[in-house]
């Protein structure tokens, strides 16, 4: 990540499995500010990509520093016709530092 340079946009896409993303991984993605777009993969859409969606959107924490991410587009996608299981795809974008203040009233996304 230290060789991309920061003018460019990093996006990231994520395809948890059933448990979905380790709380390690949600601080990284967090943290990384350079990630400007995630996608997120999930065959757990009623579980755990709620869980998972409510730490990225959340305001910053001392375990999840970071501006937050906002949810754009989401698409569910039907793999397996004939059965209750569907995939969801979410996009996920980076707050702008303006976003940020005007909703949570500081520009200190460090925490």
């Amino acid at each position: 990540m230290k060789d991309i340079k920061s003018s460019k946009p990093i996006v990231a896409v994520v395809d948890p499995a059933r448990d979905g993303l380790h709380p390690v991984v949600i601080r990284t993605l967090r943290a990384n500010e350079g990630i400007q777009r995630l996608v997120y993969v999930s065959c757990n859409p009623t579980a755990t990509l709620v869980r998972d969606a409510a730490m990225l959107c959340s305001p910053p924490t001392k375990k999840y520093p970071g501006r937050p991410f906002k949810p754009t587009l989401s698409q569910p996608v039907d793999m397996f016709p004939l059965t209750k299981h569907c995939e969801m795809v979410m996009t996920f974008d980076r707050m702008s530092e303006e976003e940020y203040e005007k909703y949570h009233g500081t520009t200190d996304s460090k925490v």
